[in-house]
């Protein structure tokens, strides 16, 4: 094997590599794009309260508390929309985005949640909301959640 074999060879190995970890990345955020009354945020769970910032942007690990006669609006990377409603507490556990998959997963402990998932053509999109009692796992549609 001649140097400029085994130089491209390594190349395409490097190449290959770096596209297997940014497909699996968690590289995807949410932003606040609106909210009303008295909205709080923390990046992790060890992070105090703090007042929300319009255009923030939330990670994995971050959550997102509503009081009452309050709610928060939520847009992904790929334009899907959550909204949460007053009395609610959300909390997003895991955010994938890559070129192949876009994996999205939350919790809501309490109150309600309205969310417009949208079907990415091409890509392994998943999108689960849990509660104590429940699961719900879409591709791209509308629902509404409710936790008591």
């Amino acid at each position: 094997m001649t140097k400029s074999t085994r130089t491209i060879i390594g190349a395409l190995v490097l190449i290959q590599f770096f596209t297997f970890i940014s497909a699996f990345a968690d590289s995807g955020s949410f932003t606040l794009t609106f909210f009303v009354g008295d909205v709080s945020t923390r990046l992790n769970s060890e992070d105090d309260w703090q007042q929300a910032e319009l255009k923030q942007n939330l990670t994995k690990e971050s959550e997102i508390k509503t009081g009452a006669e309050s709610r928060a609006e939520l847009v992904t990377d790929n334009n899907s929309v959550l909204r949460v409603g007053e009395n609610s507490h959300y909390m997003i556990e895991q955010l994938e985005s890559g070129d192949s998959r876009e994996k999205t997963e939350g919790k809501l402990f309490k109150g309600r949640l309205w969310a417009k998932i949208k079907k990415i053509t091409g890509k392994e999109s998943e999108f689960n909301t849990r509660t104590t009692t429940a699961v719900a796992a879409v591709r791209g549609t509308v629902f509404r959640m409710d936790v008591l």
